[in-house]
This record gives C-alpha cells, structure tokens and sequence, in this order.
C-alpha cells in the first residue's frame, strides 16, 4: 500500500455480523488504500455462510477491515499480514476497539516471506496434539523466536509447535485439526504488479501448504490490470468489477499431496 507520513485518522464501518455498524480506523489521505465498505460488502456477499467458522488470511491487510470483517461475520480465526509498522499498530489498535483478542494474529513482515515462514511452520506442526492456537502476535520477537529484528515476521512465542523428527504429512495434521486456512484476500497497491504476481506464483504453488483444498483465494486489484487465468495449480474461476476495483477469484486445480 501506498505510505506516507500521516497521523490523522479517517473512519471505516464493519458492515455486518457481531461487530455491524461499530467504527474501525484508518489514516486519512493516501497513507493507505482500503478496500472500501461497498466492495467489502459485495465481497462478502458473494462468500456467504462459509465464512463462519473458516480460517481467513488478510494479506497486505493495511487497516485489517477485511480480515476483522471476516471475524464479525464468525470467521474462527483471522491473520492479518502487513508490513508496515504503523498499519500493524494500527490493525491491533481496530482488534483491541472491538474487544477482539483471541483468534487473531498479525504478522508484521515482508508478504512473501511472512506467507513462507507460514508455510515453514504448518510443515513443522506436530502429530502430538499440538495445535496453532489464535491470539494477538507479541512485539519484539521474530518467528524463529530471536529477538527484535525489524524485517522478519514477527509471531507469538505461544504459537507454532517447534519442529520435531516425529511428524505427519503436514497437510493431514492440519486438516485433522482444523487449522487449513479456507479463505485467502490479497489487496497489494493497485500499482504494485510484481508483488501481486510473486503472491499469486507463491499461493499457486505447492509451497503454500496451508491451503486447505477447496481454499479460495481472492486478489482485489485495478480493472484494468489483468492477472492470469492460472497459476500454478490456481485457476481463476470468476471476475467480478466494480467501479475502479476489480476481484479475482481463485481456487486450487487439486489438493495437497
């Protein structure tokens, strides 16, 4: 997204679901771009009832308006990736208005490598009944558990199990407990085509192991920029637009091996 320095904030509304009608912030002027409350409202439209009890993965997620629309609607658990250190702050600041503080994890870091240390993670989960819990990321640590270091992704210590010599293909562990992510909205700036497409060759890949296999992954994106029909094993199955934004719908051509 689009920074400058900005400090003053504009508001957002949470259009439906437990949180309906309660105000989210976002800076003012062209500090970020969200996904506005109608296109957010159509969006959701279109993915209905399934969100509830869905995991959901909020990609250069900037106020977190999406990923928080998802909870209010009965999203199990939302993460929110952003790398910027003031939209992270400002995202747990949206959560914590709500009273929002368990299901939820933001990740501060880089997209592309936040969405491989993920996938490097739900490789190491284990057979042992350890779970990938929800709850806010704690500051200063990086997700190998170092100490501050400002580009890693920051997670929480409680989180993912360490890796072990006894563990199952990773795919079935997450899919016995639940912890496949279902829904995937990725809204890089409109200007920014390399990183849609490093995001759209990862996810489509059979790197991102985190993909439940029915998973459906959305781009929001300028009308006029065209993403492929495929990639990898991701094929396009609509595109909705709407005013200067346009949607891509995308779902795995198979699942995990």
């Amino acid at each position: 997204m689009k920074v400058v320095a900005a400090t003053t904030f504009t508001l957002m509304r949470i259009i439906a679901g437990k949180y309906r009608s309660r105000i989210l912030k976002s800076l003012k002027g062209g500090a970020l771009r969200p996904t506005s409350d109608r296109l957010r409202e159509t969006l959701f439209n279109i993915l209905g009832a399934d969100v509830a009890g869905s995991r959901f993965l909020d990609v250069f997620a900037g106020t977190g308006a999406v990923g928080i629309e998802a909870l209010s609607r009965g999203a199990a658990e939302a993460i929110f990736i952003e790398k910027h250190a003031f939209a992270a702050k400002l995202i747990r600041s949206n959560l914590e208005s709500l009273g929002i503080a368990r299901g939820c994890t933001v990740l501060t870091g880089e997209a592309l490598t936040a969405l491989e240390k993920l996938a490097m993670r739900s490789s190491q989960v284990l057979g042992s009944g350890n779970t990938w819990e929800g709850g806010d990321v704690r500051e200063g640590r990086d997700a190998t558990g170092g100490s501050d270091v400002k580009s890693s992704v920051q997670v929480r210590e409680s989180g993912f199990p360490a890796p072990s010599g006894k563990t199952r293909n990773a795919a079935n562990i997450l899919t016995d407990q639940g912890q496949l992510i279902d829904f995937v909205f990725v809204d890089p700036p409109y200007a920014a085509h390399e990183d849609y497409m490093r995001a759209l060759q990862f996810l489509g890949s059979d790197a991102a192991t985190f993909l439940a296999p029915g998973a459906l992954v959305i781009f929001e994106h300028h009308h006029k920029f065209a993403l492929p029909e495929t990639s990898g094993r991701l094929t396009r199955t609509r595109l909705l637009k709407q005013g200067d934004a346009a949607l891509s719908f995308y779902r795995p051509t198979r699942g995990h091996g």
